[in-house]
């Protein structure tokens, strides 16, 4: 089976308690969750990395992620690979052990809703807050094939139209390197 296509896009949220009302209009409250991300790369490599990928560890769990782009033209759709972790110190050892480093190290506190409209595909619109950054609103699409990526690329502009989202506050660049640019480094 392939790994599904997340199709996301990002805004910076100036007044976190105002969009969550305008969220509350749209949708139900599906999960309130605190987790820790780190960001893993090859060893041998110097900077910030695109190539990477992200052990997830929520209470409970913890979950390995490694995305890749449909195509070079839409950075906003990944394909995501995942797998689950029944031990993320003995993971993280067996990373360091085979020439990988921390890249990254995030904190996300993420409030995640369910719309009450069901739409096309499986969508997510969460608030979180990203401590070092801010809070941000994300709309996430689902998608099984890249012919349907336009069609849930649309649907996730349409949410953040409804909720009225400027364009001028759609951050294009990943977390990760927003961080990383401020020198929050592994």
């Amino acid at each position: 089976m392939s790994a599904q296509i997340e199709v996301e896009l990002k805004a910076w949220v100036d007044d976190p308690e105002a969009m969550l009302a305008k969220i509350r209009e749209l949708a139900e409250l599906k999960e309130e969750v605190r987790y820790a991300d780190t960001y893993w790369t090859y060893a041998h490599t110097q900077g910030y990395q695109h190539q990477r990928f992200r052990l997830r560890e929520y209470p409970g769990h913890a979950q390995v992620t490694a995305k890749a782009p449909v195509s070079p033209e839409n950075p906003d759709a990944n394909r995501e690979h995942e797998f689950e972790v029944s031990d993320p110190e003995a993971f993280q050892a067996f990373c360091r052990a085979f020439g990988f480093r921390v890249l990254i190290r995030k904190e996300k506190q993420a409030r995640s809703f369910t719309p009450r409209e069901r739409p096309a595909f499986p969508l997510t619109i969460e608030l979180n807050h990203i401590p070092g950054l801010g809070h941000f609103l994300e709309v996430e699409a689902l998608v099984d094939d890249p012919a349907q990526v336009g069609a849930a690329q649309a649907l996730v502009q349409t949410i953040f139209e409804r909720l009225g989202v400027p364009d001028s506050k759609i951050e294009p660049t990943p977390y990760t390197r927003l961080l990383y640019d401020l020198g929050k480094r592994g």
